[in-house]
């Protein structure tokens, strides 16, 4: 945090372990909070309800709600299952409990296969993300390199001399994917939503609320 902002930066700033201390999480939540989050939350997120990011964000938030709620679920019918598998005897308790245990076995490992699937799905896109990057610079290279080299001979006025060839680090190449340019600049910074939730800061705010009772009692 910027030394301008007086004296949050002593309040809240981030000591050298990267991590902030019950005294500082706790003036964040009640007292510079409820101020800051908002303002960042209205600052950064896009005008824009139906953007890409933001549609995304929900979807996942959305995806979690509902895993969990599954899982809550599934807890309740388990536990009701071996309530009337208990009245019906050990073996059948047993054998319902064996039954839990092997779904909640299956559960785990589908989860896994899924994280796996994943990190390799990430894993193939950063080296396809690599692999077209070093292409497109040596691409660049290539195209600054014959720029240089090739001299086009034109009708000069006569005394006029001929001025050296700019280095070829001065000469333009095209603009790489996702690189700002001076037309489009505006546009890419535009396009740099970040990943917020429009409910997100009502929530902090009501957890904030809840520490100020706690603290007070």
């Amino acid at each position: 945090i910027p030394g301008s902002c007086g004296k949050l930066p002593t309040d809240i700033g981030m000591p050298s372990g990267g991590s902030l201390t019950a005294d500082q999480w706790l003036l964040l939540s009640t007292v510079y909070g409820p101020i800051i989050i908002p303002q960042l939350w209205s600052a950064c997120l896009p005008q824009d309800t139906d953007n890409d990011i933001l549609r995304q964000r929900v979807s996942v938030i959305e995806k979690i709600e509902a895993q969990k709620q599954q899982e809550v679920t599934c807890k309740a019918v388990n536990k009701k299952a071996l309530a009337d598998a208990k009245k019906q005897g050990k073996e059948a308790f047993d054998a319902e409990r064996a039954r839990i245990a092997q779904d909640n076995l299956a559960i785990s490992e589908t989860k896994k296969q899924e994280k796996l699937q994943q990190a390799a799905a990430k894993q193939a896109e950063k080296v396809r993300l690599a692999a077209a990057k070093k292409a497109r610079n040596a691409e660049i290279k290539a195209l600054k390199k014959r720029k240089a080299t090739s001299q086009i001979v034109e009708d000069l006025p006569e005394g006029q001399v001929r001025l050296p060839p700019p280095p070829p680090g001065d000469i333009p190449g095209p603009p790489t994917e996702g690189a700002p340019t001076d037309e489009g600049s505006a546009e890419v910074i535009d396009d740099d939503k970040f990943s917020l939730h429009p409910d997100d800061p009502i929530n902090f705010l009501k957890l904030s609320a809840t520490l100020r009772i706690l603290i007070k009692r």
